[in-house]
């Protein structure tokens, strides 16, 4: 889902730049080597306070993000 929904949204009418995060280093370079996508490695399950900085570090190195959605199959960690 996340794959489809990146590619998806990058293919919108307005063009926007997509950038993903995962955990997993494989998925994340090849999504990387797509257009118009960025590719961050986080991971969720992460200390609260590793994931706070990370989320942190992903907005410094992308301040013009306009949404910034975590979705996981772990709820409550946030």
């Amino acid at each position: 889902l996340g794959r489809a929904l990146s590619l998806a949204i990058r293919d919108l009418p307005s063009a926007p730049r997509v950038v993903v995060a995962g955990r997993r280093r494989e998925r994340l370079e090849q999504l990387d080597k797509e257009e118009r996508i960025d590719a961050v490695q986080l991971d969720v399950s992460a200390p609260r306070e590793k994931l706070i900085s990370s989320v942190n570090d992903v907005l410094k190195k992308f301040p013009d993000v306009s949404v910034f959605r975590i979705e996981s199959g772990m709820s409550g960690m946030i």
